[in-house]
């Protein structure tokens, strides 16, 4: 008897890190990751295959098309492990909390 185990494959990455150098009495040298869009891949576990979503921009730093938060990209993955994002929670300073805030949704695009 063979037992399925629902696995999910993601990578995520930064290509680009934002450099920023001012003179003028200000930062010298100044470096953040982009936050403004990001590239990942999923596969596995009910994630559709051969889906692209979203687009960037020529250079890949601004997203500008099927524009999602990471809140987004969190429910999705709690949804393909079988967790119910809005009820998973912890307790932080004597708070309940979810990973997803109050705004993640599923996003469906990418689902088989």
């Amino acid at each position: 008897m063979w037992v399925w185990i629902k696995r999910i494959v993601l990578w995520s990455v930064v290509l680009f890190l934002v450099w920023n150098v001012w003179i003028l009495g200000h930062v010298l040298w100044w470096r953040d990751h982009n936050p403004d869009g990001f590239t990942c891949w999923m596969t596995g576990a009910g994630v559709k295959p051969g889906v692209s979503h979203g687009v960037t921009d020529e250079l890949g730093q601004k997203a500008i098309q099927d524009i999602h938060p990471l809140y987004d990209l969190n429910a999705t993955i709690l949804h393909l492990l079988g967790l119910d994002h809005q009820k998973l929670t912890f307790e932080h300073n004597g708070v309940q909390r979810r990973l997803t805030n109050v705004e993640g949704n599923i996003i469906r695009a990418v689902l088989a």
